[in-house]
């Protein structure tokens, strides 16, 4: 697990304790990860990092959203190459 830091301006104050509240009630195995001294933070699974993950979304979504015809063409070409490849595997094996 990584943890990150809950934003804490005045005005999500009450809704931090809240939430910590809430947190609280259901007796988390990593509860005591979540503060530190007056200090909230989050837990994220490092299975799939948030950087790694943000990469992946940005590699593929850009060319699906079209943003660049080039980076669409190369997607489709990938894809296509991929989907061969596959089907050659799957009629040898």
């Amino acid at each position: 697990m990584s943890r990150f830091p809950i934003p804490n301006p005045p005005q999500m104050r009450s809704k931090n304790r809240n939430w910590w509240n809430e947190v609280k009630k259901q007796h988390y195995v990593n509860l005591k990860y979540l503060i530190e001294g007056e200090k909230l933070y989050g837990l994220e699974a490092e299975a799939v990092s948030t950087k790694r993950l943000t990469d992946e979304l940005k590699k593929t979504m850009v060319p699906i959203i079209g943003k660049d015809e080039e980076l669409l063409k190369t997607y489709e070409l990938e894809q296509l190459d991929q989907a061969i490849v596959d089907l050659i595997i799957h009629i040898i094996t």
